[in-house]
């Protein structure tokens, strides 16, 4: 059911139009003048708008114009009624946002017919705003996807340039673990080699075990390979 705020200061006028429009299935709230009529569509949101022009404290021109300033998502329909005809008097209320106008006394089939001509606007806004959710809620998915799609080629990137290097390495390390092995059984043989050095020439294996005492041959032979299997 639609809700409408009527606003008429005029007592038999506002009966009557209340009757109509709750005979026609409109969820109706009555305002006596423009300042209850504010206060009850700052309370409420009213998709349609029916109100005199002239009343005591707002108008309906000023109570237009506030509706127009306020803050709501969804349009809402507004028909000024009037007995003013001058063609001044019609522009002036367009420009200040009304979107139909009525004379007074108001014909009830052609107040119904105004009031189904709001309502269709209104559905055509709301599906208007409900396309232009789902484009947007579409072109954020795009970005998204975009942006996973850069993450994915610059993530694939950066696996070749750490690839590269890291293949280098590992190849170096392999030379390496195989040449450090070759150089600890070359020093092994030194040491079987140590009684017949000191022999023929006794500086020569001082200087070989003092080199022997410095590095530790014995942790380097048990380390040395764990070490390289695990860089």
């Amino acid at each position: 059911m639609m809700k409408v705020l009527l606003a008429e200061d005029g007592l038999t006028m506002r009966r009557l139009l209340t009757t109509q429009l709750q005979g026609w299935d409109y969820d109706v709230t009555v305002a006596q003048d423009g300042a209850e009529a504010w206060r009850e569509f700052q309370k409420c949101h009213f998709q349609l708008v029916l109100t005199d022009w002239m009343m005591p404290e707002v108008d309906g021109l000023e109570l237009i114009r506030r509706i127009r300033t306020s803050e709501r998502s969804e349009y809402v329909y507004i028909i000024l009624l009037t007995a003013r005809s001058e063609r001044e008097d019609l522009v002036e209320a367009m420009e200040a946002g009304a979107d139909d106008f009525l004379g007074k006394p108001c014909n009830p089939k052609e107040l119904k017919v105004r009031l189904r001509a709001g309502e269709r606007i209104i559905g055509l806004e709301r599906t208007l705003v409900e396309k232009n959710r789902q484009l947007m809620e579409t072109q954020a998915a795009l970005v998204q996807h975009e942006k996973l799609a850069g993450v994915g080629q610059l993530a694939a990137g950066m696996a070749h340039e750490i690839n590269n290097p890291i293949a280098f390495v590992s190849n170096n390390l392999a030379v390496l673990q195989r040449d450090v092995q070759a150089l600890v059984e070359i020093v092994g043989l030194y040491g079987e080699s140590l009684p017949a050095i000191e022999q023929a020439d006794p500086p020569a294996a001082a200087r070989l075990r003092a080199a022997e005492s410095d590095c530790d041959l014995a942790w380097l032979r048990e380390n040395l390979p764990r070490l390289f299997h695990s860089s």
